[in-house]
């Protein structure tokens, strides 16, 4: 499928036929290298003889070496062996094939997904001036949008460039770590000290969040909106299907109405418009899922991101559209009492579907943004992977812990033994009241089993120990 890059918010979709695709992976340089030390840890797996290195060699009669003996293997790796063998040899080939491998696809490795889980990709282009935003999900179109960061909306004084944001946001972290370094220093009995060191969280707490803010409002807009969104005023949830959301099952007829109502305000939008150009182009059901529950009281700049992506939609399918004919403020003005009339008339029909997780791609520009306590993901079930290779890895892990093989939609969540947790508390010492708080609970989970540390950082080996024996590291 050819990729399309629209020039301004822009979506690869299909009209009629697919034109549509999606990226699987956005930081192709760290995916690689992650892919190679995996194979590397693969061969360690399974090495083509085993010996003993402290037993010395045989020598025969004529004074060469003889092959050294096999290092007998205990049961717990005999059975290591067998159960895990074909597993880590799908691995890798998985991360060793070289060539194009349709199985390999990134379309194919989705529909293997379970029908919960979403893989949304974002990476930033090279001039940093546009982010590019995929959403995948098992049995969906996938969906592919380009978004300008700068100069999307006439007048914006709230606009904020990316290396701004990355500058503000390691500020709020290097304050916050004085802060924290500075607490020790705090004496609890006097009230005025603790008073201005909470001020001072406090205010950092506030700059975070009007920066997650403001990048989700410039940058993202109309293509991210809070899934689940209370509404003081009338009373009601509303389930919200943006890119950034969990999956929902929205019955067709929703679709159908939706579609209708958004093709009626654009019809009205100029009267020079070609309707029947206009007739010819039907939006797809996955564009029209991302905006049918965008809420109707949503900011006017957010709807009108929805009116020129629209409009530049027509006009690339060949709807001609003399833009200074269309007046934007009334075709938001209807766009919203669209969206109020389409609410109240299917309250209740879209629903969120059970157990949603959302897996994040992060480019490498952009993964030190803490994408996940974005307002559109706060609540939600999110995780972040290298790529969507090493996602379909635990799939396929978890389907062989059950004693199955990797074939079909698999499990969504892995078995783990709760009793087989290390624990790390407090590894540098200076988080006194966070280990006053905790401290007492993890030595009464000692008794069930747990392992762990307190104001001690553990070695290398003990990590790597941990690593290997337990289930659940914390």
């Amino acid at each position: 499928m050819a990729q399309l890059w629209l020039p301004a918010c822009s979506v690869c979709l299909k009209f009629g036929r697919s034109i549509g695709g999606a990226y699987a992976n956005t930081d192709a340089s760290s995916a690689v290298t992650l892919g190679r030390e995996m194979l590397e840890a693969i061969q360690s797996k399974f090495p083509v003889t085993s010996h003993d290195d402290l037993v010395w060699p045989i020598l025969s009669p004529n004074g060469s070496a003889l092959p050294p003996a096999k290092f007998p293997k205990n049961k717990d790796e005999a059975d290591f062996d067998e159960e895990y063998r074909e597993y880590w040899r799908a691995v890798s080939n998985r991360h060793s094939v070289a060539k194009f491998d349709p199985e390999l696809s990134s379309r194919s490795m989705v529909e293997r997904l379970p029908h919960n889980w979403t893989v949304v990709s974002i990476s930033i282009s090279e001039d940093r001036r546009t982010i590019f935003v995929s959403r995948q999900r098992p049995r969906r179109q996938p969906l592919l949008f380009s978004i300008p960061l700068e100069g999307r909306r006439e007048g914006e004084e709230e606009a904020i460039t990316f290396q701004g944001a990355l500058d503000e946001f390691e500020e709020i972290i290097r304050l916050s770590d004085e802060t924290t370094r500075s607490a020790e220093h705090v004496t609890k009995t006097d009230r005025r000290q603790r008073c201005n060191w909470w001020a001072e969280r406090t205010k950092l707490d506030t700059r975070l969040r009007e920066l997650l803010e403001n990048i989700e409002f410039c940058w993202l807009g109309a293509f991210k909106v809070p899934s689940r969104v209370f509404d003081r005023l009338d009373l009601y949830l509303t389930y919200h299907q943006t890119i950034l959301s969990p999956a929902a099952d929205i019955p067709k007829e929703v679709l159908s109405n939706f579609r209708a109502r958004l093709e009626g305000v654009f019809q009205r939008a100029s009267v020079s418009m070609d309707k029947k150009q206009l007739n010819a182009v039907q939006l797809d059901d996955s564009l029209l899922e991302c905006f049918i529950s965008l809420s109707p009281k949503c900011r006017s700049e957010e709807l009108e991101d929805l009116v020129y992506f629209v409009l530049d939609l027509y006009q690339f399918s060949g709807v001609s559209i003399a833009i200074a004919e269309v007046d934007v403020d009334q075709v938001t003005i209807d766009l919203r009492a669209a969206l109020e009339e389409l609410a109240a008339s299917f309250q209740g029909l879209i629903k969120p579907i059970p157990d949603n997780h959302m897996f994040l791609i992060l480019d490498k520009n952009i993964q030190g943004l803490p994408w996940e306590s974005m307002p559109a993901l706060r609540g939600e079930s999110v995780s972040r992977i290298p790529d969507m290779r090493f996602l379909l890895d635990r799939v396929d892990l978890a389907d062989y812990q059950r004693g199955g093989k990797p074939q079909g939609p698999s499990v969504d969540r892995a078995c783990v033994d709760p009793r087989k947790t290390f624990y790390v508390l407090n590894p540098s010492g200076d988080l006194k009241g966070t280990e006053g708080r905790f401290d007492g609970w993890l030595k009464e989970m000692k008794g069930v089993g747990w392992k762990g540390l307190t104001s001690q950082a553990p070695s290398e080996q003990q990590f790597l120990n941990a690593l290997q024996t337990q289930d659940l590291v914390l």
